[in-house]
């Protein structure tokens, strides 16, 4: 059962990111749109901020509002819906998560709810279970002793506990989207009294497999219309496709945020290549690992060579856990907590730990197999960990295997200001590209468009 904790310790988690503000401050902001709500530059500056919830953002230590939290926090606040981009790391969390509290408190409404259904006020929508619980774990530091309730719902827990949670009442729900349809489904959630809608990890949210279930959800025949409700949509990469689709989701006045350039990595992350076959992978891994595995991420496309890879890696003496969709929930909880305690070094995950996760232990992402979309990569490469160090991460390409990263790579590594390995370049050159200088010049300073619409026309996502 949920417990109600009532003391400061909840203040200090596994997951807080701490990030270094100063270091965020010259990231260049663009907003697109009419009427853009006046920026806030401190905490305090805020209106009508609560002195309960100020309260508990100086408990969480959070010194002054980052890049994406001075623009997104007063743009939510106003009632505009937006969509909003910025590097892993940044602060999305908060800059939508604040606001949303702070409109619950200011405004509060009675929660409908009986012995059949409940019907949350603030639906936050995520692509994996282990986000949802660490964004619960910020609601709920949040929202501590402000009367609002929150609850997470995700697959691999019971079903009947959760829904006995649920209706007790809640006013912001974050879940995972195979379980929410099940619990709408079953009538247990519907959504006549929601007032704000997020989609965190948008770009995963509307992608393929993913975009049919949220269709489900927003065309519920109990979910307000776009017009009835405020809609929020964050992730750190924004693909054009991404963009088109969410404006079907959105007020014709949405506003349009993008903090850095769009779908770039970190300056501060060093980015090494290696060109490898399939059959050089495991002994290259050992070689690095053996040299210093403290705080390393190793990214895997298939579940069964996670496990392979753990087993092999603590026969050689290298402590790892393993972390994928066919593991119980209990089991991925304990992988992680051994991780961020560092009882062990060496994370071995699908991409199921690429989204949203935050280690403060991590010191090195090692991209074992390369993803096959480049957002999965920016995605992957930011789970960087203490903010003051340079992070690295460390790629194995095969060319027979990620012929199709070739260009994407390119642009992404000129935008970092990083080293484009030359044997990169020749095989961009190889596969009869278009010429690198056009390939550059057509990326930098590329900024996402906004555009009016004319017409009206992976397997660990298991959620």
């Amino acid at each position: 059962m949920e417990q109600y904790i009532d003391d400061e310790s909840i203040f200090d988690d596994a997951f807080n990111s701490n990030i270094k503000f100063e270091k965020c401050n010259d990231t260049e902001v663009k907003v697109n749109g009419k009427n853009i709500p006046e920026a806030v530059k401190q905490f305090v500056s805020i209106k009508n901020i609560p002195k309960i919830l100020l309260s508990n953002i100086r408990k969480k230590k959070f010194m002054r509002p980052t890049p994406i939290q001075k623009y997104s926090i007063p743009i939510i606040l106003s009632g505009r819906d937006l969509m909003a981009t910025a590097q892993t790391g940044s602060g999305k969390t908060i800059a939508f998560i604040l606001p949303i509290i702070q409109k619950l408190i200011i405004d509060p409404v009675t929660l409908v709810k009986d012995r059949n259904h409940c019907e949350p006020q603030v639906i936050i929508i995520v692509p994996t279970r282990e986000l949802a619980v660490q964004m619960k774990m910020t609601i709920t530091k949040l929202t501590r002793n402000t009367g609002i309730f929150s609850f997470a719902c995700y697959g691999g827990i019971k079903a009947t506990y959760q829904k006995s949670q649920i209706l007790r009442g809640c006013h912001i729900l974050v879940a995972t989207i195979g379980r929410l349809n099940s619990f709408v489904q079953n009538g247990v959630i519907t959504f006549s009294s929601v007032r704000i809608l997020v989609l965190n990890e948008v770009d995963r949210m509307l992608y393929d497999d993913m975009k049919s279930k949220i269709d489900c959800i927003l065309n519920h025949f109990t979910m307000p219309p776009v017009m009835n409700r405020q809609t929020i949509m964050m992730s750190a990469t924004l693909p054009d496709k991404t963009q088109h689709l969410a404006q079907f989701y959105l007020k014709k006045d949405y506003l349009l945020l993008a903090v850095g350039i769009v779908s770039s990595t970190s300056i501060n992350i060093k980015q090494t290549f290696y060109l490898v076959n399939k059959f050089e992978k495991r002994d290259m891994l050992t070689t690095i690992l053996k040299k210093d595995s403290a705080g390393t991420i190793v990214f895997v496309k298939r579940k069964w060579v996670v496990d392979y890879l753990v087993t092999y890696l603590n026969k050689n003496n290298i402590p790892s856990v393993a972390l994928h969709g066919n593991h119980l929930q209990h089991h991925r909880k304990i992988a992680l907590s051994n991780f961020h305690d560092k009882k062990t070094n060496v994370l071995v995950a699908t991409d199921l730990a690429s989204r949203g996760l935050d280690f403060k232990c991590v010191n090195h992402v090692i991209n074992f197999d390369m993803p096959p979309r480049i957002e999965e990569y920016v995605q992957r490469i930011g789970r960087k960990g203490k903010p003051e160090t340079q992070a690295i991460s460390t790629s194995f390409f095969d060319p027979n295997e990620d012929h199709s990263l070739v260009v994407p790579l390119i642009k992404t590594l000129a935008l970092a200001n990083q080293e484009i390995p030359n044997w990169l370049v020749k095989l961009r050159h190889d596969a009869n590209y278009n010429d690198a200088n056009d390939v550059l010049d057509q990326f930098v300073g590329l900024y996402i468009s906004h555009k009016p619409i004319l017409d009206n026309s992976n397997d660990d996502y298991e959620e």
